[in-house]
């Protein structure tokens, strides 16, 4: 255990501040002897908000895993900790991610009885929701506004292969009477949509 996550471990914010501006202590380093905890980690399952914010002050990744897949979300919503989830999302973090079992941090909130934790989630859940219920809204309006262009009756531009500076031979395209049937009758049913 470095002097960070012991720092981490005790909410010494001072401590981790020092360790973090004299630049001896990454903010992401992990023991591997208590199954690869960051001090993010650490400070999470202590319940240490300042510390916790002052990590991610400093980078530390709120998305780094552990062993188990356990993301500093995990550990929050284990020990019981809106106010820690909530910084984890203000800082870009997501607290939806799930472990090497499957278990999200809201499931682990549940196993655990911490009904703060599970309704913050869920408003985080059902936020995200309207959010994308809106830009599909946005999306299908745009599209029944959208006008479109049938080009059935495109035709291609004859040109003059005396004006350009093209050699006959080697542009010549032979079409068997079959093909230039086809191509003849061909009518284009591309349907552009203008965005």
């Amino acid at each position: 255990m470095t002097a960070l996550h012991e720092a981490a471990a005790i909410g010494d914010t001072q401590s981790c501040e020092f360790l973090l501006l004299s630049g001896e202590s990454d903010p992401d380093g992990e023991d591997w002897d208590w199954g690869k905890r960051t001090p993010l980690h650490v400070a999470a399952a202590a319940g240490h908000v300042a510390c916790v914010e002052k990590l991610l002050e400093h980078g530390a990744d709120g998305e780094m895993r552990m062993a188990g897949g356990w993301t500093p979300a995990h550990c929050a919503a284990e020990n019981g900790s809106v106010e820690i989830l909530q910084a984890l999302v203000e800082n870009g973090a997501s607290v939806k991610k799930k472990d090497n079992t499957g278990d999200t941090p809201k499931r682990v909130a549940q196993i655990y009885g911490h009904v703060d934790c599970v309704n913050f989630i869920e408003r985080l859940e059902n936020s995200d929701k309207e959010v994308k219920s809106r830009d599909s809204e946005t999306d299908d309006q745009s599209r029944v506004n959208t006008p479109s262009i049938t080009l059935d009756t495109m035709e291609r531009p004859e040109t003059d292969m005396e004006e350009s500076n093209l050699d006959e031979d080697t542009c010549e395209i032979n079409y068997s009477e079959e093909e230039e049937e086809r191509e003849r009758n061909h009518s284009s049913r591309v349907t552009f949509l203008l965005t």
